[in-house]
This record gives structure tokens, sequence and C-alpha cells, in this order.
């Protein structure tokens, strides 16, 4: 891995940057829903991205184009942490435990989404060939969506202690 690939996550990583900031130009109302929204779109892609990058011969440097870059750029986990830090802060645990389901349960069902709707894509001869490997690919993409999830649990725990204490983002309150 040499510096081209640092080049292609940099240029990916500004491009889903400057889209999700065109989203919020779009939608200038910022909620949290918003948020849920990017993240499944991200996910979204990254399932069918997951799938056509299996394809390719060499696919290190389309995956970190579009997967580490764009999506990673796109797809907005500090603002989830913060509105998550928000919500337990205003005492509304329904929602705060709503939001978590969906950024966390969506992600991965959207990502098999995703990877499916790929499937789909595939031209009949390519198909074929899949169905060869389709379990280890499903087992990968629900791998790469634990791993994502599994930093929402991480999140949603330092937000329950930060919670406790009664710490923002710039100061602790005694």
């Amino acid at each position: 891995m040499g510096i081209q690939y640092f080049i292609f996550v940099g240029l990916g990583g500004a491009c889903g940057s400057v889209a999700r900031a065109l989203l919020s130009v779009f939608v200038p109302t910022a909620t949290i829903w918003n948020t849920v929204l990017v993240n499944l779109t991200g996910a979204l892609l990254i399932g069918a991205l997951l799938k056509y990058s299996s394809g390719l011969s060499e696919p290190m440097f389309f995956r970190a184009f579009w997967m580490v870059g764009v999506c990673g750029g796109f797809t907005t986990f500090s603002t989830f942490g913060l509105e998550l830090v928000e919500l337990l802060q205003s005492g509304n645990l329904w929602r705060s435990a709503l939001y978590v389901s969906l950024n966390f349960l969506g992600t991965l069902l959207f990502i098999l989404v995703g990877f499916r709707m790929a499937i789909i894509s595939v031209k009949p001869h390519k198909r074929a060939c899949f169905l060869q490997t389709r379990w280890s690919f499903e087992i990968l993409g629900l791998l790469c969506g634990f791993l994502f999830s599994t930093q929402y649990f991480l999140s949603l725990a330092l937000s329950l202690y930060m919670a406790e204490l009664r710490v923002t983002p710039f100061c602790v309150q005694r």
C-alpha cells in the first residue's frame, strides 16, 4: 500500500464530504433524522460497492476511493455520537434508544440490502460464478456491518458514562 492508496482515500473523502455538505444545503433543518438518513444511505452504498468490488481484479484502489473515502466522508459517526449525547443529556431515553437502534440495525440491514441489490444487477453469466461464493461475501458484509456497529455500542457506552458525569463536549460540569 503506497502513497497512491492514500491519495485515493483523500480524493474520495473530499467527494464524500462535499456530498454531505450539499445534502445539508438541500435539507437545511438539522435533525437527528438527517444523520440516520445519511448513515443508512452510506450503508446501502457500501453494501453495493462491496459486492461490485468483489468482481474486480484489483479492488484495493476502488475500495480506497469509494468505500473508505466517499462513504467515510459522507457518513457521519461523530455527528451520531454528538446527537446521542445531546439526546441523553435531555433525558429522552426512548428517543435515544430509537436513534441508536435505527442507526445500528438499520446500518446492518441496509448493507445487506445494498449487497443484494448489487447481486440482482449483476449480469447472468457473472451471477452463476457468484453463487459459489455467495455466503462468504454475505458473511464478510455482516462482519463489516458488525465492526461498524461495534463503534455504535462503544459510543453509546461512552455517551451514557458522559451523561452520568454531565460532560458536555467542551467542559465538565460540577
